[in-house]
């Protein structure tokens, strides 16, 4: 599974709950999920980790290339190999 960006919109939302957007709204409404409104009658945006909250998994952070690099050179040292 892709990781979950940082905040979806409540149709990725609902596809992501197979549910409706309806459904979603009614989430964000009762405050089960935590959501932003871009301006007065926009669209709404999830955060990514109300939905993690909602269905109790942790989220995978993403990480650029430099940061990997960097904490594999980290390990390398660390073992003794760099």
């Amino acid at each position: 599974m892709n990781p979950i960006p940082d905040m979806l919109t409540v149709a990725e939302t609902a596809r992501r709950l197979r549910r409706s957007p309806a459904s979603v709204r009614r989430l964000i409404h009762s405050g089960r999920l935590r959501a932003v409104r871009l301006s007065e009658r926009g669209h709404l945006l999830v955060y990514a980790d109300s939905l993690c909250a909602l269905l109790g998994v942790r989220r995978e952070r993403q990480h650029s290339r430099e940061y990997h690099l960097k904490r594999d050179d980290e390990i390398l040292a660390r073992r003794g190999l760099l």
